[in-house]
């Protein structure tokens, strides 16, 4: 009889991110595995060192590490650097750290 090794709950943001590729056309991510999947999968050309990080920190949190809020926060600067956030849309606490673009 083997042991069952549960997943841990990855859960969603109280307040879910916005992201538009092209204007008007806003995307709404509601926690880290769907702002994983636009990471790897959806995200656009420019990457750099904030996107690196979100790549981090959100694939961390998938797999039970990190916080909520770190996933979140770090999605949003990613978002910021690739000039792809919603600022009208987005809603809840963005933090200082997360809409400086350096």
């Amino acid at each position: 009889m083997g042991i069952a090794l549960k997943k841990p709950t990855v859960g969603v943001w109280a307040a879910p991110v916005v992201i538009e590729f092209q204007p008007g056309c806003g995307e709404t991510v509601h926690g880290p595995e769907q702002a994983l999947h636009y990471l790897l999968i959806r995200w656009p050309v420019q990457r750099g060192r904030r996107y690196e990080q979100a790549c981090m920190v959100t694939a961390m949190r998938v797999e039970g590490h990190h916080g909520l809020s770190q996933a979140r926060e770090a999605f949003i600067a990613a978002a910021v650097e690739a000039n792809i956030l919603s600022m009208m849309r987005t809603t809840g606490s963005l933090g200082a750290s997360s809409i400086s673009s350096h």
